[in-house]
């Protein structure tokens, strides 16, 4: 499920039960459903899990510190900060957002790359990304354009740092589009290799994988 309505579900947990410590029948309960093994009873708890809203200990399951947080924080930069910390914690969503984040967007063909580069079946993928999509909007992390924002307490200037000119360049596209590039000044050949990747990135986007070259 997606990240608001693990949220939903959280506090739907919060309001049945005035306990911090509860069994998984008891969870299902709150959470309206008789089957604690399987079926969407299951698949909200392990969201939730998943998410690091719930921890289980001994059988047990309590809500975490970030749970808390989610819960009592208003709408604001600190609430967009949590919710982050939330869609970063499914191993699938932070190897996504460690990908695309240099990029700045995440490409349109999502589910094709599912199913090639992360092993999701044909089946399961177009659900797996759009769930992985609903939830990166959701946390303000994903505009509706599939632009990524970089989180605020990462460094997100455009400009260079100061003392360090660097290289920059600048390209004309078509319909009069401007591309700007900026480098340090020192390169090695690592970094060469990972502005190349970039670059097969965005091949890759606007060809659809559909190259003339190996």
């Amino acid at each position: 499920i997606c990240l608001e309505e693990a949220c939903r579900a959280l506090s739907q947990i919060t309001k049945q039960l005035s306990i911090d410590v509860f069994s998984r029948e008891l969870l299902a309960e709150a959470l309206g459903y008789s089957n604690v093994y399987g079926g969407p009873g299951a698949r909200k708890i392990s969201a939730l899990l998943q998410y690091g809203l719930l921890e289980r200990r001994a059988g047990l399951y309590n809500p975490t510190r970030l749970a808390t947080t989610l819960l009592h924080l208003p709408e604001g930069r600190d609430r967009y900060h949590a919710l982050n910390q939330a869609l970063r914690r499914p191993p699938l969503f932070r190897a996504l957002l460690d990908q695309y984040e240099p990029q700045g967007r995440v490409p349109v063909q999502l589910a094709k790359i599912l199913i090639r580069d992360h092993g999701i079946t044909q089946k399961a993928s177009t659900v797996a990304a759009e769930v992985f999509v609903r939830s990166a909007r959701f946390a303000d992390a994903l505009t509706p354009e599939g632009l990524l924002r970089i989180p605020r307490d990462r460094d997100s200037r455009e400009d260079p740092p100061q003392g360090d000119v660097g290289q920059r360049f600048e390209f004309l596209l078509s319909n009069n589009q401007v591309a700007k590039l900026w480098l340090p000044t020192k390169l090695t050949k690592a970094d060469l290799d990972v502005v190349r990747r970039q670059i097969d990135f965005l091949e890759y986007q606007v060809t659809g994988g559909d190259s003339d070259h190996e």
